[in-house]
């Protein structure tokens, strides 16, 4: 016998709350878009340096964090820093640690 599951409704609160994210988020997208093209930046690469606002990753941090092969990150960090939006700095304790580091503005 199969049993159907029934999903409770969201309540009243959570449903108003989410309609307003999504409606900032309507009003937000055409701005960032803009933003992205002017910058010439990727939606990778946004996520990569949202990633990196938390603090210093490793490269293969960073690729787990956003679901990219050890190839991809690397091609992203290298756009990223030759933009001289990030930096890439060796740890001192392991020199074969490469922690990727956001630059300041």
């Amino acid at each position: 016998m199969t049993s159907i599951s029934v999903q409770p409704a969201v309540a009243a609160e959570t449903r108003t709350t989410l309609l307003a994210y999504l409606d900032a988020l309507a009003l937000a997208e055409p701005v960032q878009a803009k933003l992205w093209q002017l910058a010439e930046i990727t939606l990778t690469q946004v996520q990569v340096l949202r990633a990196l606002r938390d603090g210093p990753q490793t490269l293969v941090k960073l690729g787990q964090a956003n679901g990219l092969s050890p190839t991809s990150v690397t091609r992203v960090v290298d756009r990223l820093e030759r933009r001289g939006l990030v930096t890439r700095r060796r740890e001192s304790e392991d020199r074969r640690l490469v922690q990727v580091y956001i630059q300041p503005a």
